[in-house]
């Protein structure tokens, strides 16, 4: 006999075998690239089993292997489970091959409880993997008959996705697009199964709770220390979503694909945050509370929409995992931002300071919320936790773990163990923020500030110029960040700042971070320096310091830049794919042009339109050479007008006046080091044939795309 205190989930994988068996089919569909529903089905339905066994539910499966089963007995199979839910699962087929969505069934004689878990089920799903929900069908299945279920038992088919769909298909030959199906999946069942579908036979306020895998199992299996284990039987259970940033293969609104990226393994954000997501996930259901993912596969979901499945929800907390990239590729350390509309005294300021205090303690890196005392809050004006798309009641906040364009910060991101400690840390900070008693409220010791002199100290710091003191600060979208920048306008701008050049800013922020020889470009060495590269790592972090960048940088030819076409540019450069710079970064005009000392001072100009596509090879290969070297590149010189290069001693033919060449350093290794990288990066693509010279005693490289190989 099934144990009663011990929830059951009936699962139907449909297909199997060879032969039909009494109205049940091996298999319904084929798919273009050879893939069969049944075994995908399969599966599905294991990894659900495993997912809610895990739980401390009991699963019955219909079959467990490649062999078939007639419709009554896999209805039979629920019954003598006594079974809280039946699901049947398949894959739709249609001779458009383009035909897709997500279609739920009921038997005609079902009650509320089938259709409202086909419901959930069928929204889940369709805001997961980013297809369109079919509606709910009515149709005479055996398989669904109420009276071959146990009595009242909420019974559906799921039809997941058109296995015809060439492109379907090719996600589902992803082992990871299935497992998040599945995940998808056995949540809504969870859910369901833990009282949002009243059974006939007994009243929902008597049906036992569904039993739960102790903490302590799950933070043993994960290897985490035994002495974080809690006692959290008493614990208030609440609504949770938990939001792991980006996603899929394409940009929606509010919320791009993807940001930052590894440079040793090329490790992606969005693989990142749904793996911490989906451990955040399991370790907060097994504190007891009631948790939604935005996503729990590799979809895409806008900005807006995550917000309103919390919305939608009523939540008590919503978390957007992120992590960050700079442009500078050498900051460090954890950040959390409420919306720029919220309270800094406010409960998502509460919950920031929460989870702030509790994943530093994961990470053990620099504090980047200790520059904003007295509350310890960032602002910004991610959408995702923009109080306009959150019930009134839902504290909101969006975290930034650790920067991932770090090679050490990547390698350590691979360990589990690490990625276990962050979950647990989140959970932590969201459960100490619901108990107020332990609520996290940094003072000056978690900014590690000896005195009043000391943090007078960080606050001109935070105050000071972005050129050499800004933050490092994640490249992004615009005023409503669909990644992480900070690139819209702020509240309380100051006045003394022209709006046009705050213009400048916003639109020079908008795009991410895609054998002869010449003796053309030996002359003006003596008129670079390595240490004289500019930092705009922390350009996109806010408006008035990116303004105030901007007139240090180019002093007086601001008046240049104010008619220069910074948008169309801005938009060029988006359309090289760089993962690694900026357009302000191409715009920079040399150290000479800068520096009122020099016979140079204030000669050179912006480039002109009609050449800016002929940096495209040579910034793509820039781009390349950083991914490879694993640390920051800065540029010292790109375009110079005829005036400039003249006065600093460049040859007539320099292909920097055609806007073709860069001088550049790094921060990490050496002049040989970079000359060797970029030999291997002009190898390894026709685009980047061109000339590369080496400048040990001034300590930078310069690369061209000329068309032919040149060495110097």
């Amino acid at each position: 006999m099934p144990d009663k205190d011990i929830i059951t989930i009936a699962i139907d994988p449909q297909g199997g075998g060879e032969n039909s068996i009494a109205g049940s089919h091996p298999s319904q569909v084929a798919a273009p690239n050879g893939l069969v529903d049944k075994d995908l089905i399969l599966q599905i339905a294991l990894e659900i089993e495993k997912v809610l066994e895990g739980r401390g539910m009991r699963v019955a499966m219909t079959r467990k292997s490649d062999r078939n089963l007639a419709k009554a007995k896999r209805s039979q199979v629920a019954r003598d489970a006594a079974a809280s839910l039946f699901v049947s699962l398949g894959f739709s087929a249609s001779e458009d091959p383009n035909e897709q969505g997500v279609k739920a069934i009921v038997h005609p004689d079902a009650d509320a409880g089938s259709s409202k878990l086909a419901e959930d089920l069928q929204q889940a799903l369709s805001v997961a993997v980013g297809h369109p929900r079919l509606g709910i069908k009515r149709r005479k299945h055996a398989v669904l008959r109420p009276d071959r279920l146990p009595e009242g038992t909420p019974a559906c088919e799921l039809a997941i996705a058109y296995l015809s769909n060439p492109a379907e298909a090719d996600r589902l030959a992803d082992p990871a697009h299935l497992q998040g199906i599945a995940h998808v999946i056995a949540d809504v069942l969870w859910d369901s199964a833990g009282g949002a579908y009243p059974r006939i036979e007994e009243p929902e306020a008597t049906r036992p709770e569904p039993k739960r895998m102790p903490t302590a199992e799950v933070l043993k299996s994960q290897d985490l220390p035994a002495e974080k284990l809690q006692n959290r039987e008493d614990f208030n259970m609440a609504t949770i979503v938990i939001d792991p940033g980006h996603g899929g293969t394409a940009d929606l609104p509010c919320s791009s694909k993807n940001n930052a990226v590894g440079p040793v393994f090329g490790t992606l954000e969005k693989s990142l945050t749904l793996d911490v997501g989906l451990r955040l996930d399991r370790e907060l259901r097994n504190r007891g509370h009631n948790v939604t993912l935005t996503r729990s596969t590799d979809v895409n979901v806008a900005g807006r929409e995550r917000a309103k499945i919390a919305q939608r929800l009523n939540a008590d907390v919503f978390v957007s995992i992120h992590f960050n990239g700079s442009t500078g590729h050498n900051a460090q350390g954890t950040e959390t931002f409420i919306h720029r509309r919220h309270s800094s005294t406010g409960d998502s300021a509460s919950l920031c300071r929460s989870v702030q205090a509790a994943v530093l303690r994961a990470t053990g890196l620099r504090d980047r919320n200790a520059l904003h005392p007295p509350h310890f809050v960032k602002k910004a004006g991610f959408c995702v936790v923009n109080p306009r798309d959150h019930s009134a009641n839902t504290a909101a906040v969006l975290t930034e773990i650790s920067f991932l364009d770090r090679a050490d910060e990547e390698r350590r991101l691979q360990r589990d163990s690490y990625r276990d400690e962050i979950a647990f840390s989140l959970a932590e900070g969201i459960e100490a923020y619901l108990t107020p008693e332990t609520s996290v409220s940094p003072g000056l010791e978690d900014a590690d500030v000896e005195d009043a002199f000391a943090l007078s100290d960080w606050e001109s710091a935070a105050e000071g110029s972005a050129f050499l003191q800004a933050e490092p600060q994640e490249y992004g979208d615009g005023v409503e960040q669909g990644g992480h920048a900070i690139a819209g306008a702020t509240p309380g701008v100051s006045p003394s700042i022209d709006a046009g050049v705050r213009d400048i800013a916003r639109a020079l922020s908008a795009a991410p971070p895609s054998t002869r020889a010449d003796p053309d470009e030996r002359g003006e060495e003596t008129h670079l320096n390595g240490s004289d590269a500019p930092d705009f790592s922390g350009f996109g972090q806010d408006v008035d310091a990116d303004a105030r960048t901007l007139g240090q940088v180019f002093g007086p030819s601001m008046a240049a830049l104010t008619s220069f076409d910074h948008p169309a540019f801005a938009d060029f450069v988006r359309s090289l794919n760089l993962r690694h710079f900026q357009p302000i970064e191409l715009l920079f005009l040399g150290s000479s042009h800068g520096n009122p000392g020099s016979d140079c001072h204030n000669l050179n100009e912006l480039p002109p339109r009609h050449l800016w596509s002929r940096i495209a090879a040579t910034i793509q290969m820039l781009d390349e050479i950083r991914a490879r070297l694993g640390g920051p590149i800065r540029i010292l010189s790109g375009y110079r007008n005829e005036a400039y290069n003249a006065c600093v001693g460049g040859k007539p033919g320099s292909l920097h006046k055609q806007f073709n060449a860069l001088d550049w350093t790094s921060t990490v290794g050496d002049v040989p080091q970079w000359h060797a990288i970029a030999k291997q990066v002009r190898a390894s693509d026709p685009k980047f044939l061109g000339g590369i010279g080496d400048y040990p005693s001034r300590n930078f490289v310069h690369i061209d795309t000329r068309g032919h190989q040149a060495d110097f």
